[in-house]
C-alpha cells in the first residue's frame, strides 16, 4: 500500500476578507478529501486481489461444472424427470429451455453461496476503482480552477493550476465522457454532434490506463498512477504556501 502524506502549514487562513477565507478553507478541506479518495482508489486498483483471475488451473471451471450437476439433480428432485417425447415439438422445446433456465439460476445461486464472484463482477472491480481515481483527480482540478479565480488569490495560483493540467492532458475530456456516457454510446460529442470512430470505447483499461473515446472521436486516457497522486500532493502544498496561516502545523491525513 502506498500512502501519500503531507504537512498543512496551519489550522486557519489569516487575512482581511473573512468571507473569502472561509470559502477557501472549505475548498482546501475538499481538495484534501480528493487526494485521500484518489489514494484509496489507487491502492485498491493496484491490489492484485482485484485483478481478473485467469483460472489457469481450471479450478473455477471445474467447480462450475460440479455445481451445475448438483443443480440438475436438485431440479430433477423437485420437478421430476421430464418426458419430452410425450410433448409436441414446440412444447418440448419450451419445456427444455425452461428447465435449463431453472438449472442456470440454481447454478448461479450455488456459485454465489460457495463464495465465487461472477466473471462480470470481476471485470468491473478494477474499472470501478479507476473511475473513482479519475473522478477524484477531476474534482481536485475543478477546485484548483475555482481557487485560482478567487478574488483574493495570488496570480501564482493560476500557474499551479496550469502545471497540474499539463500532467493530465485528457483529464477533462475523459471526465466528460464518463459523465455523458449516454452520448458517447451513441457516438455523439459536443452539442450532440456525431463523430466517427472505428472503436467506440465507453470505459476500458489498458494496463494502468483508463481509456475512453472522447468528444472528437479519438481516445483519451488517464494513467492510474502514483505520479498522479504526487502531482496532487505537490499542487496542494504549493497552494498552501501562497497563503498566510495561523495555528500549529498538521500532518495529514490524520
Amino acid at each position: 500500500m502506498k500512502l501519500i502524506t503531507w504537512e498543512k502549514p496551519g489550522t486557519r487562513l489569516r487575512g482581511e476578507f473573512t468571507e473569502s477565507l472561509s470559502e477557501l478553507e472549505s475548498i482546501f478541506m475538499n481538495m484534501e478529501s480528493c487526494l485521500i479518495e484518489a489514494n484509496i482508489a489507487y491502492n485498491r486498483f493496484s491490489d492484485p486481489q482485484n485483478g481478473i483471475s485467469l483460472d489457469l488451473d481450471g479450478q473455477h471451471f471445474k467447480m462450475k461444472i460440479t455445481l451445475r450437476s448438483q443443480a440438475e439433480r436438485q431440479i430433477a428432485t423437485e420437478l421430476g424427470e421430464p418426458d419430452l417425447q410425450k410433448l409436441s415439438g414446440s412444447d418440448a422445446n419450451a419445456a427444455f429451455h425452461e428447465r435449463n433456465r431453472l438449472i442456470d439460476r440454481r447454478t448461479q445461486e450455488l456459485l454465489i453461496e460457495s463464495g465465487q464472484v461472477p466473471s462480470s463482477y470481476q471485470l468491473q472491480i478494477r474499472l470501478l476503482y479507476a473511475k473513482s481515481y479519475v473522478h477524484s483527480i477531476a474534482t481536485f482540478n475543478n477546485f484548483l480552477k475555482v481557487i485560482s479565480e478567487n478574488p483574493i488569490a495570488s496570480p501564482g495560483l493560476g500557474n499551479i493550476h496550469e502545471k497540474f493540467k499539463r500532467k493530465f492532458p485528457f483529464l477533462v475530456e475523459v471526465r466528460n465522457s464518463v459523465q455523458h456516457v449516454e452520448d458517447r454510446i451513441r457516438r455523439r460529442g459536443r452539442n450532440g454532434k456525431k463523430y466517427e470512430t472505428t472503436l467506440n470505447l465507453i470505459a476500458a483499461l489498458s494496463d494502468n490506463r483508463f481509456v475512453v473515446t472522447i468528444a472528437d472521436g479519438s481516445d483519451g486516457e488517464v494513467p492510474i498512477s502514483l505520479e498522479g497522486l504526487t502531482a496532487m500532493q505537490k499542487s496542494l502544498t504549493d497552494v498552501y504556501a501562497i497563503f498566510d496561516w495561523t495555528g500549529p502545523r498538521r500532518q495529514l491525513p490524520s
